[in-house]
């Protein structure tokens, strides 16, 4: 199962896929309430064995420190949603894959204890 990490270590499932990543309750499965993210900010989808992120309307979207419209993503990768950080993980992978790039988050914020979700893709950590 996939997941996104908190810089705090706060983990939320993705268990039900595709899913809108977005501030908006109820226009998101994955709600992230911060002034930098929109209302439906991102779409993820499975992609084989790994996910695929696209932006939704042209929303920033950064991957391991690259701007990306639409991106594979692997176990360990940085992803930034407007100005929130967080750390992909597969759960079945992460104590063996290595990672394809740094988290460093400088001057990023973190939806933190703030990230909400609604839906099927709500997961405990």
């Amino acid at each position: 199962m996939w997941s996104l990490v908190t810089s705090r270590g706060q983990r939320v499932a993705l268990k039900s896929l595709p899913c809108v990543l977005g501030s908006d309750r109820e226009a998101a499965d994955v709600a992230l309430p911060h002034s930098s993210i929109s209302p439906a900010h991102a779409r993820v989808e499975q992609q084989g064995d790994g996910l695929l992120i696209s932006a939704i309307d042209g929303a920033a979207l950064e991957l391991d420190g690259q701007a990306v419209e639409q991106a594979s993503l692997a176990h360990g990768d940085t992803l930034i949603i407007g100005r929130v950080t967080l750390r992909v993980a597969d759960d079945q992978a992460r104590a063996t894959a290595p990672k394809r790039g740094a988290a460093t988050g400088a001057g990023n914020q973190d939806a933190g204890d703030e990230l909400q979700l609604r839906g099927a893709a709500a997961g405990a950590g």
